[in-house]
């Protein structure tokens, strides 16, 4: 398991995993790498990156988060994977 960690100590968990994306047909189109992020307030988040490094949003029917603040996830993870 990998963590995220935001001033204020508000930390994040998150498994990384491949995501395939199929068309109508059952064809898979692409294969994303899916974070699946949790806080301890049971917060829960995915989020889908390409193998190139660009975040991709796939529409879902849960109610949407703040945008910015899904940036600022995407932003420390990329960071993080960054330095490692």
């Amino acid at each position: 398991m990998n963590q995220v960690i935001f001033a204020g100590n508000d930390q994040f968990i998150y498994t990384r995993r491949p995501f395939a994306v199929t068309n109508p047909l059952g064809f898979v189109r692409t294969v994303l790498q899916e974070y699946d992020l949790t806080n301890a307030t049971g917060q829960h988040y995915k989020l889908y990156k390409t193998h190139s490094g660009n975040w991709f949003d796939i529409d879902t029917t849960d109610p949407a988060p703040d945008n910015a603040f899904l940036t600022v996830l995407k932003i420390a993870i990329s960071w993080q994977e960054k330095d490692d």
